[in-house]
């Protein structure tokens, strides 16, 4: 579509979002589609009737424009900036979690620990990391 051509094809079992209006219709006059393959040789040769004969309505290619305006690069690398920002940014709220009940934990166990031997974990380390 975005290159001008007019797509000629099997109709999706799932239809493609750019395909589809606001309201999940199928979008009139965005390619040629069919559901029988049989079906394509004998479009395919309509079509090639109509562009030489010069009688395809502009709203094929107005409809086909509109569509390939909302796929844009700048769009593109907007929307995978917000679903992988989204992900990595749930991803480092997890590990800050995680990280954080580590450090509950360990200074719960340093507590008890000092508690019942009146040495504190953390002081004997920084002793060990200066000698």
């Amino acid at each position: 579509m975005k290159a001008g051509s007019i797509p000629i094809g099997l109709m999706p079992d799932i239809t493609p979002a750019y395909l589809l209006d606001e309201e999940g219709k199928f979008i009139e006059n965005s390619g040629v589609w069919t559901r029988d393959i049989y079906a394509l040789p004998i479009l395919i040769g309509d079509l090639i009737s109509k562009f030489l004969d010069d009688t395809i309505g502009d709203v094929v290619y107005e409809t086909m424009t509109e569509i390939s305006n909302k796929y844009t690069v700048e769009a593109a690398t907007e929307r995978l900036e917000n679903i992988y920002g989204g992900i990595f940014q749930t991803r480092t709220d997890l590990l800050q979690k995680v990280v954080d009940d580590y450090n509950v934990v360990a200074k719960k166990i340093e507590e008890e620990i000092k508690d019942e031997t009146g040495i504190s974990v953390s002081e004997e380390i920084n002793k060990e990391e200066v000698k």
